[in-house]
């Protein structure tokens, strides 16, 4: 397993997400696991690692990561390029990576712009 992390710069930023969100302890964990597999994760792994299965599941999913991303823990694909992409992914942002690494988690940041 490789001990860095790479971290690309979102396109357009976000609105914040409501002054009463809070990171919780499974934000967190999400978070944490972006860093473990490699600094990203599709919606699918998600679901399967932080949420049990439920009717509501995909929907609390995807709120919880649209937040994490409002919040600037996570980037996703702009709009354009999630229509080339098999099924939506996250992956950290610079705030997502200074988390993990003020955890503790021994993780090397690198981080590029444009994909370079």
């Amino acid at each position: 397993m490789r001990n860095y992390i790479r971290v690309e710069e979102p396109e357009p930023k976000p609105e914040p997400p409501p002054k009463r969100w809070r990171f919780t302890e499974r934000d967190q964990k999400i978070v944490l696991a972006m860093a473990r597999y490699e600094g990203f994760l599709s919606v699918p792994q998600v679901l399967d690692l932080y949420f049990p299965s439920s009717k509501s599941a995909v929907k609390r999913a995807y709120k919880r990561l649209e937040l994490l991303w409002r919040a600037r823990y996570l980037n996703r694909p702009t709009r354009q390029q999630r229509y080339e992409l098999p099924e939506m992914i996250y992956w950290l942002s610079k705030k997502g990576a200074d988390f993990v690494k003020s955890e503790g988690a021994g993780y090397t940041i690198q981080r590029t712009k444009n994909g370079k």
